[in-house]
Parts: C-alpha cells; structure tokens; sequence
C-alpha cells in the first residue's frame, strides 16, 4: 500500500506541476497582450448615444472586438490585441474609418467636413495615406463633373474624351502608384495586408488584374498566405477557369 501511495502522489504533483506551468503561460500570454485604446470626439450633436464598434475580419464575417457609446461628443473603447491589426470603427451599423488596432492611445475626430486619426504610428501612416488617396479620387470626381457639364452642354464625346480622357488616366495611374507602392512599402506589417484587401474588395470580380499580379508577384510567403489573400488567389484562379470554359 505505501508504495502505491507513493506513486499516486508522485501522479498527482506530476500533473499539479504540468497545471501549473500551463496556468503560468497563460498569465505570461496575457501580460504579454498589448492594449489599446481608442478616443474619440465628435461636435456632430446627432451622433450622441450611439453605439461605437470596433470589428475585425474573422472566419468570412465581421466579428465586434470592442464597443462603446457616444456621450457628450466623446467616446472611449479599449480592448487587448496579441498584434498590431486592422478594423473597422462603426457608428451604429455605418463604416466610419478602416483603422489599425494596435498598442497604444488612438485618437478619433469626427468632423462634418473630415475625418482625423492618429496617435499610433500605423494610424498616423494609414491616416497620410487615406488623404493623399482621397485628394486623388477628388480630382476625379472633379473630372467626371466636368464631363457631365460638357455633354449637358450639348459637347460631343469625342471632344469630351479629348479633353478629358487623358487627364482622367493620368490621375487614375497616380492612384495605382499610390496604392501600390504603399502596400509594397507595409508587406510586413498590418497595413500592407489592410490596404490590399481593401483593393480587393472594390473588385467587382475576382480577377487578378496587372495591378495586383505586380503587388503579389514580389510579396514574401506570409503575405501570399494570410488568409484573405489566398482565397482571393484561390477565387481568382477558379473564377478564370470557369470563364475559359464558357468559352
């Protein structure tokens, strides 16, 4: 009986002592979790008491990581990430700004006439970007009024296409560069993925255009593996084997 006794006890600190060393990777994981916060401001009077959401990507959907409530033209909305991440911040169920989680303050400011993010560094990246993007799609959208007016005006297309065709393609290639460039610029961090998958949902097809073949064609392994960009791939090439077969 003693010695079954013993190897019993000698069981039971063995699995005591595995239980223990799993509860303290755990703890270290969660110390290690880095912590982010987000605060925002807005003098939009229509926007208080609404909700404010953080979501993320997951499993095809959109899944909520963080939530808060628009009080007095503030808000606050924290959470934990294992690493730096892009989201989505929703006013109610309206997309408002792609943003980065990452560790860190994340300051909001909602303006009727703009919108301003900053305070990390990926943030602060993606920020200059979206602005000098949007300068971009301006001129464009200046371009097609223009074109509007030339033919309300009684302007043939061809002189239409003329003047501002190649303008037109001038500032949509400044775009391209744009986009491409910065996510070549971010392949290994949060934002090149982000603003590739942003690029890919404007797609109305899954067809694998010149612009993206140039992105993917010099980006490393772990990026051609992340989830959203190998489906995308994997769309693509079934997409395009269907359209030879109509053929």
């Amino acid at each position: 009986m003693d010695i079954i006794f013993a190897v019993e006890t000698n069981t039971n600190n063995l699995y005591m002592h595995k239980f223990l060393m799993i509860l303290a990777a755990v703890l270290m994981l969660a110390s290690c979790a880095k912590k982010y916060k987000i605060e925002g401001s807005s003098a939009i009077s229509e926007l208080d008491g609404k909700k404010i959401s953080v979501k993320v990507i997951k499993d095809d959907s959109l899944a909520t990581v963080a939530t808060g409530t628009m009080a007095h033209g503030k808000f606050t909305v924290k959470g934990q990430i294992d690493s730096a991440t892009m989201a989505n911040l929703f006013i109610g169920e309206d997309i408002v700004i792609p943003i980065v989680l990452e560790e860190g303050e994340i300051s909001v400011d909602l303006k009727a006439e703009d919108l301003v993010w900053g305070g990390t560094e990926l943030n602060e990246t993606l920020y200059k970007f979206f602005k000098s993007r949007d300068s971009l799609q301006t001129q464009l959208r200046d371009i097609q009024k223009m074109e509007y007016e030339m033919t309300v005006n009684g302007v043939d297309e061809q002189t239409i296409n003329q003047r501002l065709m190649a303008e037109m393609q001038k500032v949509s290639a400044k775009e391209d560069v744009l986009t491409t460039s910065f996510i070549k610029s971010h392949y290994n961090d949060a934002l090149g993925v982000g603003v590739f998958v942003m690029l890919l949902s404007n797609m109305q097809y899954p067809v694998m255009t010149p612009q993206i073949e140039d992105i993917l064609t010099t980006a490393p392994d772990a990026f051609k593996q992340h989830k959203l960009v190998k489906k995308y791939q994997e769309d693509a090439k079934q997409f395009s084997e269907q359209q030879n077969l109509a053929k």
